[in-house]
Formats: C-alpha cells, sequence, structure tokens
C-alpha cells in the first residue's frame, strides 16, 4: 500500500496507518527481541488492578522488564498522554524517586513508532524511542536510549504463568466460538471471519 502523500507531493511522516499496524510493528518486536524472555504482547501486566494493556514486553537476561508502547502515527502518540494520565504521571514519579512501590512497574519504558513520526524533543524523560523503518518496514533502531525507571528485580513467573495461561484460554474459547459460527451459520462466513479478525485485532 502506498504512502499517504500530501498535496505538495512529500510523505507525510506523522500519519503512517497506510504502511503500519500494531501487528506489523509488534512482528517486528517480536523477531528483534527473540532471544530475550517472556516476550508478551497485548496483555495487562504492569500497574496492579487494574493496571494498563501493553502493547509488548519482555524480560532482558538481566531480569530487567522492557514495556513497549506501539504507535503508528502523531495522533495517536498525542493521545496517550490524554487517555493514561496515570499512568504517565506514575511513570515521572518514578523516575524522579527512582522507587516503584508495591506496584509492579517496567524498569524500562519505550515509545515504538514509525520513523519520524515521533519528534524525540517530545518524549517525555522517562521514555526512550525506537523506529522502525525500510522498505519492507522490519528494521529497528534505537533513536533514544530509554532512562531507568528504577532498578528493582522481581520474581514474575508466578505472574507471567497465569497471564499466559488466561490467555491461551481465552483464545482458544474464542477460537472454538468461531468454530462453532462457521459450522452453525456458512451463509454468513465472511461477516463471522470478519468479526472474529476485528476481535483478535488482526
Amino acid at each position: 500500500m502506498a504512502a499517504r502523500v500530501t498535496k505538495e507531493g512529500k510523505k507525510n511522516i506523522y500519519q503512517d496507518r497506510a504502511n503500519y499496524s500494531e501487528q506489523t510493528i509488534q512482528r517486528v518486536l517480536y523477531k528483534y527481541f527473540e532471544n530475550m524472555y517472556y516476550k508478551m504482547s497485548n496483555i495487562y501486566f504492569f500497574g496492579g488492578k487494574p493496571g494498563w494493556e501493553s502493547d509488548f514486553f519482555f524480560m532482558t537476561k538481566t531480569k530487567r522488564l522492557c514495556e513497549i508502547e506501539i504507535k503508528v502515527d502523531r495522533q495517536d502518540y498525542d493521545r496517550d498522554f490524554q487517555l493514561k494520565p496515570k499512568k504517565h504521571e506514575l511513570f515521572k514519579k518514578i523516575y524522579d524517586d527512582q522507587d516503584a512501590g508495591k506496584n509492579l512497574i517496567p524498569n524500562y519504558y519505550y515509545f515504538c513508532a514509525p520513523e519520524g513520526v515521533i519528534q524525540e524533543e517530545s518524549l517525555p524523560d522517562y521514555a526512550g524511542l525506537i523506529e522502525i523503518f525500510g522498505e519492507q518496514k522490519n528494521k529497528l533502531k534505537y533513536t533514544k536510549k530509554a532512562p531507568t525507571l528504577h532498578d528493582n528485580t522481581k520474581d514474575v513467573t508466578d505472574v507471567l504463568l497465569k497471564k499466559l495461561y488466561n490467555k491461551t484460554l481465552s483464545m482458544e474459547k474464542m477460537l472454538s466460538d468461531f468454530r462453532i459460527n462457521l459450522f452453525e451459520n456458512p451463509e454468513d462466513e465472511s461477516e463471522i471471519v470478519r468479526k472474529f479478525l476485528k476481535r483478535i485485532r488482526m
């Protein structure tokens, strides 16, 4: 799909939904961080209850947790601070105090977006920036290294097992419902497939 173009014929780097989606970026992240531990996406893991959904996270070999927030255009990035003010206030407080308290909080926090979408000077002090680029949309670079939010490490094995179990169970139920719907309503196949793909964010 072609890149969006302004009237002047220049590529509009602030709106890249025509070229990227959250899923295409997640695929790059899974590949790039394949040697890291416990990679997961679209899961509520950090912040206690209710916490927030992480687009992607992993554990480093030194047991540090890294969260990556994916943004496909500038509007999506700007909205994040409006829709999740408590999360960003918490990160700022932890970055200033270097104390995560009892909440499970990532040690590092990154935004990830197509190259040029997020201006480095617009980033908060506590966040880093990873950019995706290349003709195949499969190259990754660290534009700004994330600072350390805190140095705490915790054994999160039990939490991860529960999250993985619940996510697997939910996916199995969705697949079961999908197959039953197709079997019982073959004439509505295209609509059933459309709703299923939307539900699993494809």
